[in-house]
């Protein structure tokens, strides 16, 4: 899935996700603040999506495999350092394995729709962080 909204923010962001319901939502909400969005619901498919477009972002979500999640994180650090990365987790800190990948942000997956969009907007730039911080 490809979509464009024509209002600003001018950011590309890929979405993976593997729970459809997730997608959508996220897609949604990034979609109608003006991103340009790619989802992914698989894994496997988004390291040949990633070369395609080459987002300035990625947000990771869930997978039936943390394994192969933690992996596909490694090789976009490697890929492309610049790249900001937002890991969705179940819990707001996740293991120590994270960590050490090298994450812009780790968000509960369980995020209100206002404080996603802030940590996506502070990452991107299209938002001021210290404001966000000051809520």
């Amino acid at each position: 899935m490809r979509y464009r909204s024509s209002r600003l923010p001018n950011v590309e962001i890929m979405i993976v996700e593997e729970n459809p319901i997730f997608l959508k939502c996220y897609y949604d909400c990034l979609f109608l603040s003006g991103y340009r969005i790619n989802g992914v619901k698989v894994y496997r498919e988004a390291a040949n999506f990633f070369i395609a477009f080459r987002p300035e972002m990625i947000i990771l979500g869930s997978c039936r495999s943390e394994t192969r999640r933690l992996n596909f994180a490694r090789e976009l650090v490697q890929l492309e350092p610049r790249c900001k990365i937002i890991l969705l987790s179940p819990k707001a800190k996740d293991s120590e394995r994270t960590e050490k990948i090298g994450f812009d942000l780790i968000l509960s997956a369980k995020i209100s729709r206002e404080k996603f969009l802030d940590g996506v907007g502070a990452l991107t730039h299209t938002k001021n962080f210290e404001e966000i911080v000051a809520r």
